[in-house]
């Protein structure tokens, strides 16, 4: 019921682009084969290293961290964006669910 209700709620987040969604590898195939498989544009897959330094805001539904000095190129925010710079109205882009005053600073 989760993924049915949520699925839906994420892509439109992303415009119906996937790709830009931060989506566990283990689940990433089966997005790409029902969007390739609906018509979709081949999906470009990055594998980006996380780093853990600087300040660091984690998701507390989905564990997502959002890095200061990395930033989230999917998501518009190049490395070094601020905390303060991030919308108000911003949500997780792992889950959908918790907006940027839900997330917690991890030091």
């Amino acid at each position: 019921l989760w993924f049915r209700v949520m699925d839906p709620r994420v892509a439109e987040h992303f415009d119906g682009d996937i790709s830009r969604a931060n989506i566990r590898p283990q689940r990433r195939h089966r997005y790409v084969g029902a969007q390739k498989s609906l018509g979709g544009a081949p999906l470009l897959v990055v594998d980006a290293e996380v780093t853990v330094s600087g300040r660091v805001h984690r998701c507390t539904g989905c564990g997502y961290a959002f890095d200061e000095q990395s930033g989230d190129l999917r998501e518009g925010f190049p490395p070094g964006t601020s905390w303060a710079a991030i919308p108000d109205d911003w949500c997780c882009p792992d889950c959908g669910v918790r907006d940027k005053a839900d997330f917690v600073t991890v030091d």
